[in-house]
């Protein structure tokens, strides 16, 4: 009998911790970029490769929350640099309060480049907002972020604006590393 029930409590044991790897590969398989799309404007307006001033914190809707304030802006531009969408700098409010995005619109390129002590007028500035942002405790994985930004890429000289769309559910690191991949991406099957 106490056989039959220690053998009975290892086959549970090793039914329940066989689950949190099962659960946590089954959920890798809906990783990946959830949406993409140009709301106003083309890809085209983006600019790639030319120089560009990611202003942060991102607004943020009720649906979103900060993980570090200002921490998106600069995962953003990193990533334009690393990946070549984009010569990125970033600069972060002090106050760690949301841009607004019509104080900056009225700026002609070298305002902004002498406001933001830039060594060269931007030829884009990028305004984000975080539309949505959840976490998932994966098992064996770690934390799981589902969410969606709102990126805009104002030309200071023309005045003009491409709006994207784009979402994404990964791993928390590699949240904003996809989603710039996605945009590098579309950029290369547009031809931009």
């Amino acid at each position: 009998m106490r056989r039959r029930t220690w053998c009975v409590t290892l086959l549970l044991g090793f039914g329940l911790t066989g689950c949190g790897p099962i659960i946590g590969q089954m959920m890798r398989a809906a990783d990946g970029v959830k949406a993409f799309e140009v709301k106003h404007g083309t890809l085209e307006g983006l600019g790639r490769g030319k120089s560009a001033l990611v202003l942060g914190p991102f607004a943020k809707t009720s649906e979103a929350f900060y993980i570090a304030r200002g921490e998106d802006a600069v995962g953003f531009a990193e990533e334009f640099q690393r990946q070549g969408v984009l010569q990125a700098t970033v600069r972060v409010e002090p106050m760690g309060t949301a841009v607004d995005p019509e104080q900056v619109r009225g700026l002609t390129p070298e305002q902004l480049r002498e406001r933001y002590s830039l060594a060269e007028a931007p030829a884009r500035v990028v305004f984000g907002t975080i539309m949505k942002r959840e976490t998932v405790i994966a098992p064996t994985r770690g934390v799981v972020m589902i969410v969606a930004y709102r990126l805009e890429f104002f030309d200071p000289l023309s005045k003009a604006s491409t709006v994207l769309m784009v979402a994404v559910r990964d791993l928390a690191e590699r949240a904003i590393p996809l989603a710039v991949e996605e945009i590098r991406r579309q950029l290369d099957a547009a031809g931009d």
